[in-house]
């Protein structure tokens, strides 16, 4: 038997003209239909919160603060901007506009979303018109494109990748990979060719900006090509090398940026945490899954967990299933190319995430079958028009207002974390990460025990994660529990000694009980781990305490053992990294105007800081104004000194627990008013 590798027709038959009555819908209208049904269903996400992995690329990322910045995102770090420019340069687009207003960022995702919905439209009706593909679908290219959009659009699947305002990084690059193939098929028809070679080889570019997924678009256009227009793999060749070469000059890019991100702190890569071979095969699983969501998008869970979840055994029968499916796609390209194009379509849009390079944080994620979606849609929409008859429209507006329907349910689950994490752990109970996350959003609605409760099983279930065991730390300490909250921080410190958050946490707890010189230990070790701590991907949870608090209670607990120099140093390192802290500068101007080392005395300067202090404060604090009257006294400036203590005095008597403070305050009035500074 002869056959032609790879997948070549044996003959192009010639397409058969239109007829009046079969003439496709107005395309104005099929946009129209498209944007005003992504509107509908996605009206109630437009107040989604930032949330989970948004905050870090967003409200925590300076680099979307300017356009000068936005295009070197975070490098090494594993947020999800770093090492796709493009996505960092969308986030400062919005924040430039309305800044973090979470309604522009959705409207964002929207737009990004239609123009992918009317792209896979353009190509999937320029595609059915094609001679190869059987008259009955040619007929009707416009209707059954109008018919796959129109339910790709609104699929419930597909709401991570549109709501979760980070994921646009998928949908950029599907919108980049969807733009370089349709540039690409108007260069093989011969529309306005020089124009579409430079969008096609643009629309590479941007797709890797967006995401490494997008590596595979030169490699859908070439294989498309050679199914469907090109006789040969010498006449594609001879007519458009210049244009693949162009395209896949995009890797070089992709290199780069790759390797800028460090292997996405850890995230990504061979790191030696699961093999490839491992997690191959875990990807038999996640593969059948997508597939089977396509079809029936129930349940869609937002956090599958961690590899280990999936037992091996469970295993066995998905890569049985991607196996036939390979093999399906491989029989295709050779018997029946147009259809095995739709198979090239899923597997290798699925290839970067779905392969042999692990995914470690996520073995499998809803948002990655965004665009490789459409192929199981497009088989689905073509097989209904061919067995319903003149049932197919009412066919297929049932599935798109179920699915709409679906999509509007599921956003629902975004509107708050709480919400969604109950879900995911209510749909995924042997995830630590969900109990995790869970317990975090119960901490911030004061849930205590509720939290106490997720972390506790969150610890069971992932034993060696010594954020977990911090956390519950935490959440302990809020009950006043602070035997067993400090037995969970040195627990957190035993699993992982540099990690940074649990040490500086025992030296607060340390300094509140006057252990001045334990507490300098352990914000010592705190400070030494915290750059690798945030290298090697970790993000600091809201009410941690942050590197500039650190300094700042270093400074405290030196300056209680009189090592004024050190403290000085400490107070001026909080100082500099965060430059408008009120209370970290009043602190550094008590020092430098009370302290009797004349190395670290320095009054004009205490006085210039606590003045600037003093502008940045709208309502003054106690502290400050304390501060401040020391500052003018040191510089013998008595009466503003009694006037800035009399003021302190005033606003302590309206305090709880006052006792102590208004008596320093009237003892250093007495002091000012005899010119004498304390």
């Amino acid at each position: 038997m002869n056959i032609q590798w790879p997948f070549t027709p044996t003959m192009r038959p010639n397409p058969q003209p239109l007829t009046t009555t079969n003439l496709p819908p107005n395309r104005l209208w099929i946009a129209a239909s498209l944007m005003g049904s992504i509107i509908v269903v996605y009206a109630n996400a437009l107040r989604v919160p930032f949330f989970f992995d948004d905050p870090e690329s967003i409200t925590d990322n300076p680099t979307i603060r300017s356009f000068a910045t936005a295009l070197f995102p975070p490098g090494n770090s594993g947020i999800t901007v770093s090492g796709r420019p493009l996505v960092n340069l969308s986030l400062a687009i919005n924040y430039a506009v309305g800044g973090l207003r979470v309604e522009g960022y959705h409207v964002f995702n929207l737009l990004v979303h239609f123009c992918s919905a009317w792209l896979l439209f353009l190509i999937t009706a320029r595609t059915l018109a094609r001679p190869e593909i059987p008259e009955r679908y040619r007929r009707e290219a416009d209707r059954l494109a109008w018919s796959v959009a129109l339910i790709w659009a609104v699929h419930p699947l597909l709401t991570v990748a549109v709501t979760y305002v980070i994921q646009r990084a998928e949908a950029l690059a599907a919108a980049g990979i969807l733009l370089a193939l349709f540039s690409a098929l108007n260069v093989m028809d011969g529309k306005r060719p020089r124009f579409w070679f430079a969008v096609a080889i643009a629309g590479c570019f941007l797709g890797v900006a967006a995401k490494e997924t997008a590596v595979v678009a030169p490699f859908l256009a070439l294989v498309y090509d050679r199914i469907f227009v090109a006789r040969s793999w010498s006449d594609l060749w001879s007519r458009r090398r210049w244009l693949y070469a162009g395209m896949f000059i995009s890797w070089i890019l992709l290199a780069f940026l790759v390797v800028s991100a460090g292997g996405r702190g850890g995230s990504a890569g061979f790191t030696g945490v699961v093999t490839p071979l491992g997690y191959l095969l875990s990807q038999g699983w996640a593969v059948t899954v997508y597939f089977l969501r396509v079809l029936w998008p129930s349940p869609l869970i937002f956090d599958y967990g961690a590899i280990s979840t999936i037992s091996p055994d469970r295993l066995i029968l998905p890569c049985g299933v991607v196996g036939v499916m390979l093999c399906t796609t491989v029989w295709a390209l050779f018997r029946r190319p147009s259809a095995g194009w739709l198979g090239v379509w899923w597997f290798c849009l699925l290839a970067p995430t779905s392969s042999i390079v692990p995914v470690v944080t996520q073995f499998m994620a809803e948002h990655r079958a965004y665009l490789p979606s459409a192929a199981v849609i497009v088989a689905a929409v073509l097989l209904l028009h061919r067995w319903s008859g003149r049932y197919w429209g009412a066919l297929v507006l049932s599935v798109a207002l179920a699915a709409g329907a679906t999509t509007v349910t599921r956003n629902r689950d975004f509107q708050s974390e709480l919400r969604l994490w109950t879900v995911t752990v209510g749909q995924r109970p042997d995830n630590p990460r969900a109990h995790h996350s869970l317990a975090i959003a119960l901490l911030k609605e004061d849930s205590v025990p509720d939290a106490i409760e997720h972390l506790r099983r969150a610890s069971e279930l992932e034993p060696e994660n010594s954020m977990i065991h911090y956390r519950l730390g935490m959440a302990l300490l809020r009950t006043g529990d602070a035997a067993a909250a400090e037995a969970a921080l040195h627990h957190s410190l035993a699993l992982t000694p540099d990690q940074p958050l649990a040490d500086a946490k025992l030296g607060v707890i340390r300094l509140q009980e006057g252990k001045s010189k334990e507490a300098v230990i352990h914000f010592q070790k705190a400070l030494a781990a915290w750059e690798k701590f945030l290298l090697a991907g970790n993000k600091l949870e809201a009410d941690s305490v942050g590197e500039p608090e650190v300094y700042n209670n270093l400074g405290i607990a030196l300056s209680q053992l009189s090592r004024s120099e050190e403290a000085r140093n400490s107070f001026q390192e909080a100082v500099r990294l965060q430059p408008t802290n009120v209370e970290y500068m009043s602190n550094l101007a008590w020092l430098l105007v009370t302290d009797v080392n004349p190395e670290v005395r320095h009054a004009e300067s205490g006085l210039a800081l606590a003045q600037r202090a003093r502008a940045l404060q709208t309502q003054p604090s106690v502290n400050l104004l304390r501060t401040l009257a020391a500052a003018f006294a040191a510089n013998k400036r008595w009466d503003e000194a009694v006037a800035a203590a009399g003021a302190a005095l005033n606003l302590a008597g309206n305090q709880p627990n006052r006792e102590t403070i208004v008596r320093a305050l009237r003892n250093d009035l007495r002091l000012y008013r005899s010119a004498r500074s304390p």
